[in-house]
């Protein structure tokens, strides 16, 4: 296909050239006629000293129109070509000025072409694989390819001008081109690949459904289990964020995900679909018995680890992390998880987050968001450890002054015991299990940075609510504070602490009512995210006592119901605050009676 474009291209080249029978001398550049001459002597000498001077390396620039003794004359630099006479151009039906023009012009485009020309002169290639460079110009005869080392193969093409290069050996090198006078080089830089994929990958996930962004999170765990991933390198994967079906409970769903490692300037990045089997797992939920909080210090200044901690088949555990990075650099924060004993271990593991970001209570109030949104359906995804094997479950990119505040969930399906661990570190620097030192900060009351190990992290209520009487209000973040039994130091605000309520809504009139569920903050601003049957609704962050309407629950006459609400302190909100029952205007017009007294609604579990 290039070899007919390139010969239509010279016929319509050859039907601009100045065309006279008297004139049928060619004067030839390289195979191709830049104009015509009458004298075929003079045509062969123009020829030899065309070529002569390209092959010395003149430029194309230099050729133009002049003088010689007084007559129009075709010039490269100060060497006359030829001097166009007047009987030239009339047998042209031009003038010397105007065919010289034209000569110099044909001339210049067919030396623009180079004695050698590359396609490119700089290449990046894996061990094992192959590139092709198209060499073209005006050069005569067989065409070289010399490299300078052994990491590199070359093969030669000498009809079509191409040259095949193979990596053999991790390294640079330069291949030297040749061909008559027409020297070239390209550089080629052989890589080692950035790793393997492997060629299909199973997970097990759980949920009613399992969402499509966990599926993804599954996928990309799983694969990392299953891969070989260079140091430094990175497995990802594309085009995200995916938007992925969720799959059913207990069923089957066969993707196909593009997957990368990529690496720095010394790796070749590997990409491929690699063919995933999701399995939905129908597993029944267990809730946490352990809550491990890292957010002291919050703001970070140093490289380190923030929290460890392993933990056994007896301890379903949730983990809350909540950091800003506090210095002018960016900052690298990971969670990962662990196995040191001699046998694998396989883990459910639920993970949400939010950030890196400045805006503070836009990241605390989109992960309470997202920690309730996977509690609904009891999200998760399953991963086996091979024994003294680590697994990077999430990697932070923090700029400068970014938030960012997540939830792990972790159950030991088989096996004994696991271990998580938070650390950080300034960029560049890698996920490499290096010796940090464990950060921490001094306890002070008045500031609620909790950090710890924290049993039973959850509260269990129960309330009733009539319609028409008194309101039911629920204070949560208050005072008793779970003790981190490691230190014996609080968890100011039971941040990250479930508050599970169940309410028995009653309407004992005989025309529907309307309840509504209210936040309010009482001790500072703060947002509110709830879970309300299985519905997650948000109040967003406002002062203190200035309340929000959450949702209404409408009842029929005479009906009662039972209602759930679970919610927990988030992240970058003051507590105490409180959620509260209430009538509403009915639905009938008809006033409410007015309540104002407070109930308490329980007790701790």
């Amino acid at each position: 296909m290039r070899s007919r474009i390139a010969a239509a291209a010279w016929i319509l080249l050859l039907a601009f050239l100045p065309w006279n029978p008297c004139q049928a001398a060619d004067v030839v550049l390289g195979e191709r006629v830049v104009f015509r001459v009458p004298d075929e002597a003079q045509a062969a000498a123009l020829t030899a000293r065309l070529d002569a001077l390209l092959q010395s390396g003149a430029a194309a620039e230099a050729i133009r129109v002049g003088k010689s003794e007084g007559q129009t004359a075709l010039l490269w630099g100060d060497e006359v070509l030829v001097v166009v006479t007047a009987e030239m151009g009339k047998a042209n039906s031009s003038t010397p000025p105007a065919l010289a023009a034209v000569w110099a012009e044909n001339l210049r485009k067919v030396v623009r072409s180079g004695l050698l020309k590359v396609d490119r002169n700089r290449l990046e290639l894996p061990v094992g694989g192959e590139q092709v460079v198209r060499v073209t110009g005006l050069a005569q005869g067989p065409l070289e390819a010399l490299p300078t080392s052994s990491g590199v193969q070359v093969a030669v093409d000498q009809e079509s001008g191409a040259v095949s290069l193979v990596g053999v050996a991790v390294g640079r090198t330069r291949v030297d081109l040749r061909r008559g006078n027409g020297r070239e080089v390209v550089w080629v830089h052989v890589k080692d690949w950035a790793g393997i994929l492997p060629r299909q990958v199973e997970i097990e996930v759980t949920g009613r459904p399992a969402p499509g962004q966990m599926v993804a999170q599954a996928a990309l765990s799983g694969t990392a289990t299953r891969a070989s991933v260079q140091p430094g390198c990175r497995l990802l994967l594309e085009s995200a964020p995916l938007e992925l079906p969720s799959v059913p409970a207990e069923q089957v769903m066969r993707l196909e995900l593009p997957m990368a490692i990529l690496g720095g300037e010394d790796y070749f990045p590997v990409r491929a679909n690699v063919p995933v089997v999701v399995r939905n797992l129908p597993l029944e939920p267990v809730e946490a018995n352990l809550l491990l909080v890292s957010n002291r210090p919050e703001r970070l200044t140093q490289d380190g680890i923030l929290m460890g901690y392993t933990f056994t088949r007896k301890e379903p555990t949730r983990l809350m992390y909540s950091h800003l990075n506090d210095l002018r650099q960016r900052r690298n924060l990971w969670v990962n998880l662990a196995n040191p004993g001699d046998e694998p271990v396989r883990l459910l593991v639920g993970s949400t987050w939010a950030g890196p970001e400045r805006n503070e209570v836009h990241v605390g109030q989109t992960s309470a968001r997202r920690f309730l949104e996977a509690l609904a359906v009891h999200s998760g995804y399953v991963v086996t450890l091979p024994p003294r094997s680590a697994l990077e479950l999430v990697a932070h990119d923090m700029q400068p002054k970014a938030l960012v505040t997540g939830f792990m969930n972790f159950r030991i399906l088989e096996g004994e015991r696991a271990t998580v661990e938070v650390r950080t570190a300034v960029q560049p620097s890698q996920n490499d299990g290096s010796p940090l030192p464990h950060l921490g900060a001094p306890f002070n009351p008045f500031k609620i940075h909790p950090h710890g190990v924290f049993a039973q992290p959850f509260f269990e209520l129960d309330g009733e609510f009539v319609v028409g009487g008194d309101s039911l209000v629920q204070r949560y973040g208050e005072s008793p504070w779970l003790i981190d039994f490691e230190t014996g130091l609080p968890n100011n605000g039971n941040f990250g602490v479930l508050y599970k309520t169940l309410v028995e809504l009653r309407n004992p009139d005989s025309v529907p009512r309307r309840v509504g569920l209210y936040f309010n903050p009482v001790a500072g601003p703060a947002g509110g995210t709830f879970l309300v049957d299985g519905r997650v609704v948000q109040a967003p962050f406002r002062r203190v006592n200035n309340e929000a309407l959450l949702t209404e629950i409408e009842l029929g006459p005479g009906e009662s119901r039972m209602v759930e609400v679970v919610t927990f302190p988030e992240a970058s909100s003051n507590y105490p605050a409180q959620f509260e029952f209430r009538d509403q205007e009915p639905v009938s017009g008809a006033p409410a009676r007015p309540s104002s007294s407070l109930v308490p609604a329980g007790g701790r579990n």
